[in-house]
């Protein structure tokens, strides 16, 4: 899947020049960010359940 995407990425460089595919970097990096933060938060909401159920 990732040499599908990287051809198709290549293309698009190709296609629209680069200042355009480092636009997209640059999305995918951001979208690559917020949800390793979104599940860095649910992991810990559930040891936090957890924690808490053992307690009970």
């Amino acid at each position: 899947m990732g040499t599908l995407f990287g051809g198709v990425m290549e293309y698009n460089s190709m296609y629209f020049g680069f200042a355009f595919l480092y636009l997209l970097a640059l999305g995918f990096y951001s979208l690559a960010w917020l949800f390793s933060r979104r599940s860095l938060s649910l992991k810990g909401a559930g040891l936090r359940q957890a924690a808490g159920a053992g307690q009970a």
